[in-house]
């Protein structure tokens, strides 16, 4: 069960260093230069407006899915599938939710659109929530001491 959670922490970390890492390029890129779109243009209002409904969508979506085939794995007797299953739905998670965060930052250089960062930051903190440790695992899958 360690090995699974140091595994979804790495990939946690990893969005989270990619996030920075888009910030840090946009910084150097595009901070002194005109938007490569403009937002009140027909492309711009387009994309904002699909970025924003794929956020509201997929955010929601992932954790609502995720509890419920947890929920389905709880009530499965071997442990070793149920640590496999959670490990493949939290990755998916995370990439997921992890994208809305990414998406936004580029979006937030590529349009000089302050409602971008806005809604990376919605992003972000949703992915606050996925946070993976041991206990949290242990909890959702109903694994008992002895199992682990």
């Amino acid at each position: 069960m360690r090995k699974t959670v140091n595994i979804l922490l790495l990939v946690y970390y990893c969005l989270y260093v990619l996030a920075i890492l888009a910030a840090a390029l946009g910084y150097l890129f595009f901070a002194d230069k005109d938007p490569l779109i403009m937002e009140r243009a027909t492309a711009g209002t387009a994309i904002t407006s699909v970025y924003i409904l794929y956020l509201v969508v997929t955010i929601p979506l992932s954790l609502k899915l995720f509890n419920m085939n947890v929920k389905k794995l709880s009530a499965l007797e071997d442990a070793d599938l149920k640590i496999k299953k959670y490990l493949n739905y939290s990755l998916l998670r995370l990439l997921v939710i992890g994208s809305s965060l990414l998406i936004g930052i580029v979006l937030f250089y590529v349009l000089n659109s302050r409602s971008m960062i806005f809604c990376a930051a919605i992003a972000a903190i949703a992915l606050v929530f996925c946070k993976p440790t041991e206990v949290k695992m242990a909890t959702e899958l109903d694994l008992n001491e002895s199992e682990n």
